[in-house]
């Protein structure tokens, strides 16, 4: 569920409240006052105001410091009414404060930091005003520049407040209850509107020497209680902290205004790195400890058994601090209810550094921090961990499947799905009951968009308001004069796996590809290599024949040559060598190079039997032979032993070993039990040698955690994220033994997929980022090292390559979420391998026994998520150009552009088609779809499903897969980029073209009118499966979609229009070739519409062109005629 959906209406009423408030805020000081009274500022005596002591009775004053000393405001309480009044400093129109807030209880994210405000106090009269400061403007020119800029760009009134009284120290007294419950929709937007506010109590109520800290419980809208939090804190103006300059060769939070005192200035723009301010101790030392550490407190709710794991993360960075002369840069302690250590701290209090667990089952992790608008000095930052990663909640990976489906569109492609959803991934990948409210949503976004949203970006709690965070993946980066990470889909990328392994563990952590599970299997693969025994037969001209038995050594190599030697008894050993055709199964013996005059000798394969003959003259030679099976292992040698044993004496057994057999029996069924239940409760437990942990082994899910931690520690430090991170190290490389305990990637700011190695002879290295990688300590010294233009220079090495979330829809295919490896091509491979091999485990290996068939369907669409996603990733590379934010002047530097090779986007290409279009694909089977079922509660926990057919809806899923890879390769985005890389090739250089493209997806869409029907064909039987008469009324659809005017196809239009055209008529003419007669009767009405379809587009589009020519005879009676007729052939 969306992180913002529930508060989408409240939105609406929040825009409402606020307009009434502003205009009751405008009219209040005209009607309280004359004009020349609120114009005087706070030249108001204290007899203006009501008695401090009279609007202070029945108030206690807060005391927090343990000495007395008084806090940054002065507090009242009154526990009966529940309001708070605060006594601001004489000086408080001097103060810089920094707001912060937090919803800390109530809603699914409870914890997770709201929003943040630098603002100051300004007197007006009678009120007291909150005031936000323009810092996205600024004039560092000469005083003319200064004054046109405060003219121009002024602050903003954020809310007012009247004053109560004056207090005994000179500062003004308000009711902070008033500002804070009341006007809460001005920080917390939708999220507090409709609140009951009456019913409002205060939760908490604190004051400090330099912070305020308050709370407040009241009902929210539905009555459910939630509790609003805010850290109020006096900012220091000079600490001694120096901004640095942002770099786009790298990736930091920024910090941006615009500069207008220099009109020569080639950008106005300036932007500083978000950092903390962090400094050595003792600068002479060359590791020094800092001044002061960046220190994190794991939160008390965090379970014992995870905590090592989120320790370990957030320490892990010690070492890129280390490398720039700082140790024990950051710190961590933990926060313990049984002990009482730090529970007097609360996350929500921006002076500590908190890492919250919550279980919302929403699997996120988010970690944004808090910075000082005008510097980019990070001061406050939490991260807070939903525990629904660990637990692989399906709804985080069944939504994250359509999102990696878009990774590769841009603008234009969102604008072309926006007004063909039946096109788009999000629409056709989820479920049929779903589709229409997601249709719904998608046009609610589509408006946003075209008010200037980014690509896929929408603001679900406020209609304008861009410093709410939320859960789209690019909130809290534009519309903000500080950047933050406003989302974060690390984790649930990471849940996609985790789900994975919960199926069944053992058998993923054992998992080898077919090719090495038993020779056996290796011979489907390689038909030849081995040792093959048989007879070769002799006769000669009087008919006497001669028997002589024969071994023979094959190897097949890869060009399909054979090599070997011959063992005939006395003839000894005999090199042989020879040619094998995979089309028509024949082995080709060679003659000698001695004996080149002799014919060569033709062996057919059957069945595992090599046969031939050969005749010359008188003389003939025919010859068998079969290879040899490998031999059983010993280990199944030995087990088959002790089964027969066993049988041979199972008579034998007396009573007591059946019951001790029984006890036994009963002993691993409580075991087992056991585990299942420490899965269930969340607690740890053993499986023999295995530690578990909530049903999952520790050595698996606690590297899991330590990476997202990492991940989010990253973002707190400033670190954007680095989606070059994957394309470091190839397969083999990350699962070499000597990279165990390594990194396996560039960079923990990546989204690096559970790294599962899958393939023959494949070696399993670290299942995840186990440490920080080269870049991570690239970045880190840059922006806390004390040369960055010197560490700048290294920006060509391969490992610190960079892209992060705005180049995510450019054409760099490496550039991408949740890809792997150097060439995720190869990655790709060996996801569907791994996909294929577990779709026939499911029934055996996936459901146990006591489980519910669910988990059977359950196991398929993970899987078919995983098929989808590795699609997904290759589709990315069609059209595609490598790119880099390489400087003209820097060492070792390439071109920002280079073209990949037109054969790996082939390779791409025919990876996608070959991975969807065909039944094949998807590996269904009758026996799997009996068992493919849910099951339905009709409670909340079930409501996801009450609604899904029993029986799988094999036609919507599959077509909703074929839709996605259609979209994938014809969308205005890769055909824009196909044609544009055409034009941009140098000389002679072979490229992937929009004919060669779309000609592609033709012949595959359409293969079976390549050949006649055969006698076979029958309605149970059919020349063109159901699958497939999908696929090609799609493809049909598309093709004239894209062959009319107005096809959102940009610059290519016009090329795509004609050659859609083009094939709309090839694929016309071959269905008039088909022999008609021999078809069923799904094919033949299949094949009748797509002809009568496309005749008719066809005939539209002769009209639409022929619109200009004049006036023109049409005879629209003889167009219908012809069309009922072509209907009722």
């Amino acid at each position: 569920m969306s992180m913002r959906r529930p508060l989408i209406a409240a939105g609406c009423a929040a825009a409402l409240s606020a307009i009434v408030s502003q205009a009751y805020a405008l009219q209040e000081p005209t009607q309280a006052m004359p004009a020349e009274t609120v114009m005087a500022g706070s030249g108001s005596s204290k007899s203006d105001f009501p008695d401090f002591k009279s609007v202070t009775k029945d108030y206690t004053e807060v005391i927090s410091t343990a000495d007395g000393q008084a806090g940054m405001y002065n507090l009242f309480v009154n526990e009966k009414t529940g309001k708070v009044l605060a006594e601001l400093p004489r000086n408080f129109e001097r103060q810089k404060i920094f707001l912060a807030y937090t919803i800390a209880g109530g809603i699914d994210e409870s914890g997770v930091q709201f929003g943040d405000m630098y603002a100051y106090w300004k007197r007006f009269g009678k009120r007291l005003a909150l005031i936000q400061p323009n810092f996205s403007v600024r004039s560092t020119g000469d005083t003319q520049s200064k004054a046109g800029h405060k003219r121009v760009h002024t602050d903003r009134v954020i809310l007012d407040v009247p004053i109560l009284s004056m207090g005994p120290k000179g500062g003004p007294v308000i009711d902070l209850s008033s500002l804070m419950v009341n006007q809460s929709t001005k920080f917390f937007g939708g999220a507090t509107s409709g609140a009951n506010t009456k019913l409002a109590k205060i939760a908490k109520a604190k004051t400090f020497p330099s912070n305020v800290e308050l709370a407040f419980e009241m009902p929210l809208r539905g009555g459910k209680f939630g509790t609003i939090y805010y850290s109020i804190a006096e900012i220091p103006e000079n600490t001694g902290y120096k901004p640095r300059a942002a770099d786009e060769r790298l990736g930091y939070f920024v910090t941006s205004h615009r500069d207008i005192g220099d009109a020569s200035d080639e950008t106005p723009w300036k932007r500083y790195i978000n950092r903390w301010h962090l400094e050595k101790a003792d600068s002479s030392l060359k590791l020094s400890p800092p001044k002061k550490p960046i220190v994190f407190y794991i939160e008390h709710t965090t379970p014992v058994r995870y905590r090592r794991w989120v320790r370990d993360g957030v320490l892990e960075w010690n070492k890129a601090f280390e490398k720039v002369g700082i140790i024990n840069a950051i710190e961590v302690y933990q926060q313990d209810a049984g002990t009482g250590a730090h529970m007097e701290k609360d996350p929500e209090d921006a002076r500590y550094n908190f890492i919250l667990w919550t279980n919302s089952d929403m699997g996120f992790a988010i970690g944004p921090s808090r910075v000082h608008p005008k510097t980019g000095q990070i001061l406050d930052a939490d991260i807070v961990m939903d525990e629904g990663f660990i637990t692989g909640w399906s709804k985080t990976w069944e939504d994250l499947v359509p999102q990696i489906a878009m990774e590769n569109f841009g603008p234009e492609t969102y604008a072309w799905l926006e007004t063909r959803p039946e096109y788009d991934p999000r629409v056709t990948l989820v479920p049929a009951p779903q589709q229409e409210a997601v249709r719904q949503q998608l046009a609610r976004e589509a408006v946003l968009r075209a008010n200037g949203k980014l690509p896929g970006h929408h603001q679900m709690m406020t209609a304008s308001d861009p410093t709410l965070m939320g859960d789209d993946k690019f909130d809290g980066l534009s519309g903000r004069v500080s950047q933050v990470n406003g989302a974060c889909q690390h984790a649930s990328c990471k849940a996609f796996d985790v789900a994975l392994f919960r199926l069944n563990y053992e058998m993923l952590m054992s998992l080898k590809a077919p090719s090495s599970k038993e020779e056996g299997d290796k011979t489907k693969a390689d038909p030849i290599s081995g040792t093959w025994n048989g007879e070769a037969s002799f006769s000669g001209p009087g008919g006497d024949t001669h028997e002589m038995p024969f071994t023979m050594e094959l190897e097949l190599h890869s060009d399909n040559s054979v090599t070997g030697t011959m063992s005939m008894g006395p003839m000894g050993d005999q090199e042989i060598r020879g040619e094998w055709d995979v089309d028509s199964a024949t082995l080709t013996i060679l003659p000698s190079d001695t004996e080149e005059s002799e014919d060569p000798m033709v062996l057919t394969l059957e069945e595992n039997r090599l046969n031939g003959a050969i005749s010359e003259d008188a003389f003939s030679m025919s010859i068998w032979a079969e290879r040899e099976m490998p031999a059983a292992s010993s280990s199944s040698s030995s087990d088959e032993g002790d089964d027969n044993e066993a049988d041979d004496h199972s008579h034998d057994h007396d009573h007591d070993h059946v019951m001790n057999d029984d006890h036994d029996h009963a002993d691993e069924e409580e075991s087992d039990a056991k585990v299942v239940s420490a899965a269930k409760t969340g607690k740890a437990s053993r499986k023999g040698d295995i530690q578990l942990i909530d049903g999952v082994p520790e050595s698996f899910i606690g590297p899991q955690l330590k990476d997202v931690i990492m991940h989010e520690v990253g973002h707190t430090l400033g670190l954007r994220h680095n989606f070059k991170g994957s394309r470091v190290y190839d397969l083999d490389e990350m699962n070499a033994e000597e990279m165990k305990g390594k990194a396996i990637g560039g960079s923990v700011m990546d989204y690096l997929p559970v790294n599962i190695n899958y393939g023959e002879n494949a070696n399993q290295g670290d299942y995840t980022m186990v440490t920080i990688g080269p870049y991570d300590y690239w970045v880190i010294e840059y922006g806390y090292g004390k040369n960055p233009k010197e560490v700048l220079k290294r920006v060509a090495e391969p490992q610190l390559a960079y892209a992060t979330d705005e180049d995510t829809w450019g054409p760099d295919p490496t550039a991408r979420r949740f890809d792997n490896a150097k060439n995720p091509l190869d990655y790709a491979d060996s996801q569907v391998a791994l996909v294929k091999d577990l779709r026939g485990k499911i029934i055996d290996e996936m459901v146990e026994d006591g489980e519910s068939w669910s988990e059977s369907r359950k196991a398929y669409d993970l899987l078919l998520g995983k098929h989808a996603s590795a699609v997904g990733i290759a589709s990315n590379w069609i059209g595609g150009s490598y790119l880099n934010r390489h400087k003209k002047g820097d060492p070792d530097a390439v071109r920002p552009i280079e073209n990949i090779p037109a054969e790996q986007q082939r390779r791409a290409l025919r990876f996608v088609l070959d991975n969807t279009m065909y039944d094949e694909c998807y590996g269904l089977t009758p026996e799997l779809l009996h068992r493919m079922t849910v099951d339905k509660w009709y409670d909340q926990g079930g409501m996801r499903f009450i609604y899904q057919d029993e029986t799988y809806p094999v036609h919507s899923k599959i077509s909703g897969v074929q839709s996605m890879a259609l979209s994938q390769i014809i969308n205005p985005t890769t055909l824009q980029r196909i044609y544009d890389n055409e034009f941009r090739a140098m000389g002679e250089e072979d490229v992937l073209t929009l004919p060669e493209t779309m000609e592609s997806v033709r012949a595959v869409v359409w293969t079976e009118l390549e050949s006649d029907p055969d006698n076979g064909v029958n309605n149970r039987n059919p020349y063109v499966s159901s699958l497939r008469r999908n696929l090609q009324r799609a493809h049909i659809d598309r093709l004239i979609d894209m062959s009319m005017p107005g096809n959102g196809m940009g610059s290519a239009a016009a090329p795509v229009s004609n050659l859609s055209r083009m094939q709309l008529r090839e694929i016309l003419s071959d269905i008039e070739g088909v022999k008609t007669r021999r078809l069923d009767a799904y094919s033949k009405a299949h094949l009748a519409e797509a002809k009568s379809k496309i005749e008719r587009a066809l005939d539209a589009q002769y009209m639409y062109n022929t619109n200009d020519l004049g006036s023109i005879s049409i005879d629209l009676g003889g167009m219908f005629m012809q069309e009922q007729a072509d209907q009722e052939d």
